[in-house]
């Protein structure tokens, strides 16, 4: 998933495809009840292989990006076009009322012209619904991913010899409970990261990335109201009011800070064919540097999947959040556009 950067970065970047689905993704999911078309069978559900009562899908996905700026220097932009190769295999197991899953990725970059920023990404992650009683259920994930960042230190012209390595360990703990037409949710997050070191390409002396290594924590309050053709089990449509508040320390004292977001919307979903979820609201980000001012901005998110055919899901996917600059300990508003095809 790429960003379109909006402050000074000057990053376009066009998507066609789909990434890896991320662990904030599969939070938001659990938000609301299980959509019909996970309800429902039809020709639409891809059934997967079953082996020993497990339930095996694999799947792959293409994504073509250009980007105008690949390195985020304010100054000798370089463009390049990326293409993103990701296989992953789900498997799950259906147990009585619950179920558990297991996913296993890479994504493959490969650049046209900048091929030594090729690099692969590697993820793991276990997912499980328990249904403690006809309304409520408990939801939960865990995922680790090691990914990369870009050779370039920020607001600077200085790269590394190589691109830095990057761990990301996350866990998602939630409960859903139905009070007639009213849902209920409440999720919390934990979340690690760990940076490598690099070596400047330049001089060959080192450069620090671990004093950027933290952890983010964070709690998310979720009502909804459940109208207009649920009896049918072919519908549904809900109203959404959701709050969230987020930590992040770091190994270097003074640097966290927290953000606050407020989000309220419409959610639908008609059979197996279209589901869509709609938000606006408000998002801050506050800093522990008194230096360092805080973000501000207008949050929204965008999801919408239809399924034209049987096993093909085109997606469109929006969302707005405040990135932490590593170095400069900025808060750096970024807005992702994706249009996603699956098969």
């Amino acid at each position: 998933m790429q960003k379109f950067i909006l402050p000074f970065l000057g990053a376009l970047i066009l998507t066609i495809g789909t990434a890896a689905i991320s662990i904030e993704t599969f939070a938001q999911e659990q938000v609301q009840t299980d959509p019909v078309g996970r309800r429902k069978p039809s020709g639409y559900v891809v059934e997967g292989r079953t082996w020993h009562g497990m339930i095996i899908r694999p799947s792959i996905a293409i994504t073509s990006i250009y980007n105008d700026n690949i390195y985020a220097q304010p100054q000798n932009q370089v463009d390049d076009i990326e293409v993103l190769v990701t296989p992953l295999i789900d498997i799950a197991k259906p147990y009585q009322d619950h179920s558990f899953g297991l996913k296993l990725g890479t994504t493959i970059s490969r650049f046209k012209d900048n091929t030594d920023e090729n690099t692969e990404e590697f993820t793991v992650g276990h997912n499980g619904t328990i249904t403690a009683t006809n309304d409520l259920k408990l939801n939960y994930a865990v995922s680790s991913t090691r990914s990369y960042l870009d050779r370039s230190t920020p607001g600077t012209a200085a790269f590394t010899t190589e691109k830095i390595e990057q761990q990301i360990y996350e866990a998602v703990l939630g409960a859903t409970h139905r009070f007639n037409r009213i849902i209920a949710n409440l999720t919390g997050s934990y979340k690690k990261t760990i940076f490598e070191n690099g070596t400047s390409d330049l001089t060959g002396q080192p450069i620090i990335f671990s004093d950027n290594n933290r952890v983010t924590k964070g709690l998310n309050l979720t009502l909804s109201y459940e109208f207009l053709g649920s009896d049918t089990k072919d519908q549904d449509h809900l109203i959404f009011l959701s709050s969230g508040y987020s930590e992040n320390s770091f190994d270097t004292p003074g640097r966290g800070s927290n953000q606050t977001s407020f989000l309220s919307g419409f959610q639908t979903s008609y059979k197996d064919l279209f589901f869509g979820r709609f938000g606006i609201g408000y998002l801050q980000q506050s800093f522990d540097q008194a230096a360092t001012d805080d973000e501000k901005t207008v949050n929204f998110f965008v999801s919408a999947s239809y399924n034209p055919i049987s096993k093909l899901t085109l997606t469109l996917f929006g969302e707005r959040e405040i990135d932490y600059d590593n170095d400069t300990s900025l808060g750096v508003i970024s807005t992702t556009l994706d249009f996603q095809s699956d098969y």
